[in-house]
């Protein structure tokens, strides 16, 4: 046996009891039991091995081995303990206290942080199709106002989008890219519900209301409603002077007039006619009597007038056993009238000789 075996059976003996052990500096000394070894049998402490050293730490990490440890400062009441990185001088499998820790009665669990859930989440609790809300406390919990069956949501509260900026512009906006199928009601702008015949029209703001259907719309002076392409109603504004209004066969527009005096403006009753041109009227010699509460009687030519085939009479009567001519009228001035030629006779003249009955010019 060897010396030191010795020594440490006389430890007791010499005071020399310890209750901590250096991992580094203590050592323990083992004897290894071979064909020719043996082990006190009797009643002194007599064994035949062959003797070795044994490092208190490994010692220590040879008997934890897969033994799990406690981080220090974890294992606190109500934690739920969680493996963090191995520690210690063994490099022991650790445990932590996690974020989730579980209350006193047993029937609560609280995480003190993000919650990620990476497969399906059951909570027996809440109703298939419902929409899952956050509750008083931020309770989780489902309400059966707001339904999804995976088709069509349901929700029978009242909805308010937006912030309420009167005769203003939100700055929210819904876009809506889907069918829209109004049962209900619809309230204007102005909080009035829509009624029999009643159209929505649109105010400056941009927002509408609900006006009956015989409503003025707002039409610049002089212009005209017209059918655009899309045949929606637009507004032709006013021609330029003496334009008028011409078609084209699909739609009408204002055009300079084809018929418009160009360059001569005619006097009050003066009768244009076409200039050699064709394009254009000009003013012509006939000027025509009357005016908008008097009819016209006359047409006065105040040029020379060039006859070139028969002239009609229509309040002449026609009667052929007269002779008549063309003379003026004494009792009115600048007028013509049919008169019997006999019924003519001049105070002095030629005409007035009385002629011989004879033919011989030279007979009296």
């Amino acid at each position: 046996m060897s010396v030191y075996i010795q020594e440490v059976l006389g430890l007791l003996k010499r005071n020399k009891k310890k209750k901590k052990l250096d991992k580094q500096r203590d050592h323990f000394e083992f004897g290894k039991l071979y064909h020719n070894s043996s082990l006190n049998t009797g009643a002194a402490y007599n064994p035949k091995m062959e003797p070795f050293v044994v490092k208190f730490g490994d010692l220590v990490c040879e008997v934890t081995e897969d033994l799990t440890r406690t981080q220090a400062g974890s294992g606190n009441v109500g934690f739920v303990p969680v493996y963090t990185t191995p520690e210690g001088s063994c490099a022991w499998d650790t445990l932590m206290d996690s974020i989730i820790t579980q209350n006193g009665v047993g029937d609560t669990i609280s995480i003190g942080g993000n919650l990620i859930v990476n497969g399906t989440a059951t909570v027996t609790s809440l109703t298939n199709d419902r929409v899952v809300i956050v509750g008083v406390g931020g309770l989780l919990e489902d309400d059966a106002n707001f339904t999804m069956d995976g088709t069509t949501f349901t929700a029978n509260v009242n909805v308010v989008h937006g912030t309420d900026v009167p005769a203003g512009t939100p700055a929210e906006t819904t876009t809506i890219n889907s069918n829209l199928k109004l049962e209900g009601p619809v309230y204007d702008s102005l909080g009035n519900i829509g009624g029999l015949n009643k159209v929505l029209v649109g105010l400056a703001d941009g927002r509408v209301k609900w006006q009956d259907d015989d409503v003025v719309e707002a039409l610049t002076y002089g212009s005209l409603w017209q059918g655009d392409p899309t045949n929606y109603k637009v507004e032709l504004p006013i021609g330029t002077v003496d334009q008028i209004l011409i078609s084209d066969g699909t739609t009408f527009a204002w055009q300079d007039n084809p018929a418009a005096i160009v360059g001569e403006v005619c006097d009050v009753y003066r009768i244009p006619l076409w200039t050699p041109d064709a394009q254009t009227l000009g003013c012509s010699l006939l000027i025509q009597d009357g005016n908008s509460g008097t009819p016209a009687t006359k047409i006065t030519n105040d040029g020379k007038l060039a006859q070139t085939k028969e002239l009609y009479l229509d309040t002449v009567a026609q009667d052929d056993t007269l002779t008549e001519v063309l003379v003026r009228d004494t009792g009115a001035a600048n007028e013509v009238k049919f008169r019997d030629v006999s019924t003519i006779v001049p105070p002095v003249g030629f005409d007035t000789l009385t002629m011989s009955t004879h033919s011989d010019w030279t007979t009296p």
